[in-house]
């Protein structure tokens, strides 16, 4: 192991000892322990599936927000708003923009609701 790496684990090691560097998995996890909490959670699942597909496409482009927001023709903090979930009401010509810019294709649709197992 290289020396900066080696240092980098000590500094991941140090945050999580004092509690700063808890695993997201585990986090999440421990939050949506909370009915309420876990239930809001769930009614946002497909705004966030919707921002994590965004986010992991941009990257797999190789496209900064910067990038990105060139493209589309807008600038970088209106692209960090949307990825941060804090964009709320996207409309879907603002949807295809972003799907235009990144070579991807649109998918919007209805589905019948997942029934509950009994």
């Amino acid at each position: 192991m290289s020396g900066k790496r080696k240092k980098g684990q000590d500094n991941a090691d140090q945050l999580s000892s004092r509690g700063l560097g808890e695993p997201f998995s585990d986090l999440k996890d421990r939050l949506l322990a909370d009915d309420e909490l876990r239930t809001a959670y769930e009614e946002m699942g497909p705004e966030f599936e919707l921002i994590t597909s965004l986010i992991e496409l941009r990257r797999q482009r190789g496209l900064s927000q910067e990038e990105l927001a060139r493209v589309v023709g807008t600038r970088q903090p209106a692209i960090a708003r949307i990825e941060s979930g804090r964009y709320h009401g996207m409309s879907v010509a603002t949807l295809e923009k972003l799907a235009k810019a990144l070579k991807a294709k649109l998918v919007i649709r209805f589905e019948e609701p997942e029934q509950p197992n009994p």
